[in-house]
């Protein structure tokens, strides 16, 4: 296929309603190169010319380390680019918090090393987002909650209890474990981290103002832990000059939050957009309840249970399980649309 541009068609595979241009010979192919020349110029163009009157002059400065501030801020850059990252950060420390605590409370039951997972409430997690999430985002759980001991640490980077080493990633639980989602959080927004546990202290809060971590205090809460956000990208104004328009990201975290409804319907969730309630789930533990929660009554009723649990004969084998709902052909809607 040699001189021929990458995406080109070969005659002999173009349709009468192939438009993908005509075999690149002679005329044809003189007229292909001229035309990506012209648009080759025009992005050009588009750049700045460093050398035009007026341009900034470029100074040659020595390597240097950048502050901490600088590099945290770039760091969070990978793992916080819009509001719904915060939010489904937040909402899956929720999630594994919820997890840890049910194996907590079962496993002091009966002493079992890996209890079963209860199918129905096991616990809530509640949402609240202004403006999109760029104003205000806060996330609440009741699960295992955070010792005020370890506030200060759950909010610096690579702090984490849920691996200690190398080898815990072969045999991982968790939604999260890098220990980086509140420290990239704090580096771009101020944080409120309230929290509590279940042995009858008293709970305990921290906040992360300009990115500097503030005293652990005693206050009052039950179970579980809340974290609050507020002022997103304020300090990175680079960062929130491309963030995207409130009703793109109300509709991305309501997404989200689908698609979490839908993987843990034993957890009761409620997301509320400007003061407006606009999802709850009863945490009942029933997928198809949960999809007509989403949905509505009619769609869910067209869904067909999928399931697939087979018996695990050798342990060397990978083991998979399969369940879900598919929607019947009654249902028309585009797929992307409704795969979770």
């Amino acid at each position: 296929m040699a001189g021929r541009p990458r995406g080109a068609l070969s005659s002999e595979s173009q349709g009468a309603s192939c438009t993908a241009g005509p075999p690149l010979n002679g005329e044809n192919a003189s007229g292909y190169w001229r035309a990506s020349r012209a648009r080759n110029d025009n992005i050009l163009g588009a750049l700045p010319d460093p050398h035009a009157r007026g341009a900034p002059a470029r100074q040659a400065v020595p390597i240097r380390e950048l502050s901490p501030d600088v590099v945290a801020q770039i760091a969070a850059g990978e793992v916080i680019t819009r509001a719904g990252d915060v939010v489904k950060e937040l909402v899956e420390n929720a999630v594994d918090a919820i997890l840890t605590g049910v194996a907590t409370r079962a496993g002091s039951l009966d002493g079992a090393s890996e209890p079963p997972m209860p199918l129905t409430g096991i616990g809530t997690i509640s949402v609240e987002i202004v403006d999109g999430g760029h104003t205000h985002v806060q996330v609440a759980d009741d699960g295992c909650g955070i010792p005020p001991e370890d506030l200060a640490a759950a909010a610096r980077r690579h702090a984490t209890s849920k691996i200690t080493s190398a080898d815990d990633l072969e045999r991982l639980g968790s939604l999260g474990f890098r220990g980086e989602a509140l420290a990239a959080i704090g580096a771009v927004a101020d944080i409120s981290l309230v929290a509590a546990t279940r042995d009858g202290s008293v709970g305990a809060s921290i906040c992360v103002i300009d990115g500097r971590l503030g005293p652990v205090v005693p206050q009052a809460r039950r179970p579980g832990t809340t974290v609050s956000v507020d002022r997103l990208f304020e300090r990175v104004p680079a960062r929130r000059k491309y963030q995207r328009a409130s009703s793109t990201e109300t509709a991305h975290v309501g997404g989200l939050l689908q698609a979490y409804t839908l993987a843990y319907p034993e957890i009761a969730f409620t997301l509320v957009c400007d003061g407006r309630t606009v999802l709850r789930t009863s945490g009942s533990g029933d997928l198809r309840e949960a999809a007509m929660s989403l949905f509505g009554p009619e769609a869910a009723r067209e869904l067909l249970m999928l399931r697939d649990h087979r018996d695990r004969a050798d342990e060397s084998v990978a083991f998979v399980a399969l369940s879900g709902l598919i929607g019947s052909p009654s249902l028309t809607v585009r797929p992307e649309a409704g795969s979770f």
